[in-house]
């Protein structure tokens, strides 16, 4: 029988319950006060992380119940007395899975967290946790067998993994750079914690369809990517030669955010930024380095020295405005004969003579949701 929702504690930095992604879902965040020696209340994420994080798994799935708990601060570091007593609180909960983006490698509460992983495996309820972002490196309780240890590698969507070994339960998910709910606005970035999100989402969908404890190893082994297919998707997107340098539109947080996490500096021709006065740059930086970049308030003056234009998400925008803007600004790029790549959904159908356009102009446009 299909249940109505599925019920996940998120152990984190908290959740921004009115970020636009979220507000309309059931979610409750809870924070320990030693003063009340209880649990209580609380409604801030004290680095956004946690909000990261639960808008992944409703991406995945809306029927569920997502219970916050707020146990790491703003430089995601939490107190292990923290998690174990919010994990032995749990073990007494109406809770389906555990989602942790954080663990630790050190062995001196080792025994203590597997005896709890153990106890809440015994009332059926599920554990994700994330493997530390540093390769090669063991951290619990993602390493413990009765855990799903989540770390990341790129995938052709949000919804593939790849089960990789059942007896560590030790599965690979969507980690790689990609765009997140960030405190009150979006941002992109990558990690395990990303991944073990994604999974989360996952296991969630499963267990909507029904209780299948039993048979849970076996579905998820049924519906793993194949390392084979991940090969050869991974070669299929490499076919990016055609984006020798590229116009970026809008500037954006969220853009800016995915520019540095790459560090694409060699093929950046510049921003369309209308409001921008002409001689107006823009610094981008990574480790430190800064980047020069041209904002360009003419668009044909952006396009003249690009071969592709880049158009991503815009803020503040209704659906309608964001299509209306989009459609203009494509139409204008390809009649200056050049590539545009689309960040966002754009239904071939409703835009046909867009890609009709393309075609009579041996153009390339790619429209891809990152």
């Amino acid at each position: 029988m299909r249940r109505k929702n599925i019920k996940i504690a998120l152990l984190d930095s908290g959740v921004n319950i009115y970020h636009p992604n979220l507000k309309e879902h059931n979610i409750q965040n809870i924070i320990w006060e030693e003063h009340l020696n209880k649990y209580i209340n609380d409604i801030e994420d004290s680095n956004g992380h946690g909000t990261s994080i639960a808008g992944i798994i409703y991406n995945h799935n809306k029927n569920i119940d997502l219970l916050s708990i707020k146990i790491l601060n703003q430089d995601l570091k939490c107190n292990m007395e923290d998690l174990l007593r919010a994990l032995d609180w749990l073990c007494e909960k109406d809770i389906d899975i555990i989602n942790l983006s954080l663990g630790t490698t050190s062995d001196k509460i080792k025994e203590q967290f597997q005896d709890i992983c153990k106890k809440l495996i015994k009332k059926n309820i599920l554990i994700v946790s994330a493997y530390h972002n540093k390769e090669g490196t063991i951290s619990y309780p993602a390493h413990f067998k009765e855990v799903y240890g989540i770390k990341k590698m790129e995938m052709p969507d949000k919804s593939k993994y790849i089960y990789e070994s059942t007896e560590t339960n030790t599965i690979y998910a969507h980690g790689s750079r990609q765009n997140l709910c960030y405190k009150n606005s979006y941002y992109y970035n990558r990690g395990n914690s990303y991944a073990a999100a994604h999974f989360t989402g996952i296991l969630s969908n499963i267990l909507l369809e029904g209780k299948i404890q039993n048979n849970l190893k076996e579905r998820l082994l049924k519906s793993s990517w194949n390392k084979s297919q991940q090969k050869t998707w991974e070669d299929e997107r490499k076919n990016f030669d055609w984006m020798k340098k590229i116009l970026y539109y809008p500037l954006s947080k969220e853009l800016i955010s995915m520019l540095e996490d790459r560090a694409i500096y060699s093929n950046i021709g510049g921003f369309y930024c209308p409001n921008s006065n002409y001689e107006d740059v823009y610094y981008l930086k990574k480790d430190g380095i800064l980047k020069t970049v041209k904002l360009y308030s003419d668009f044909s003056k952006g396009l003249k020295d690009v071969d592709t234009f880049f158009i991503g998400d815009i803020p503040n925008a209704t659906l309608d405005e964001e299509l209306a803007i989009k459609r203009k600004l494509i139409k204008e790029a390809l009649n200056y004969n050049k590539n545009v790549f689309c960040k966002s959904k754009f239904d071939y159908y409703k835009n046909k003579e867009l890609y009709d356009l393309a075609k009579e102009k041996d153009k390339i446009l790619y429209v891809k949701y990152l």
